[in-house]
């Protein structure tokens, strides 16, 4: 049985990313993201690589103007 199939069966949805946002190859390892239903609600896991990026200035816990500058992760699920 394929991994798809054994997915589907617990309620597992994967999805790897590739590329950049605008076409470019990742490097090895990729971005996996996967969704797992249950009764209360949606699990997302994320697994990628950190690439050791600076933490940004501001005070940790409050809101940074231009943290989109520095390393992170950002879902935008539909609603």
């Amino acid at each position: 049985m394929s991994q798809l199939w054994m997915d589907s069966l617990q309620g597992l949805f994967r999805y790897d990313i590739a590329t950049t946002w605008n076409d470019l190859p990742l490097p090895t390892p990729r971005v996996e993201i996967t969704l797992q239903g249950f009764e209360a609600g949606v699990e997302m896991n994320v697994t990628a690589p950190f690439y050791n990026d600076p933490a940004p200035p501001g005070t940790p816990g409050k809101p940074f103007y231009g943290l989109w500058d520095y390393e992170g992760q950002s879902p935008r699920l539909p609603q």
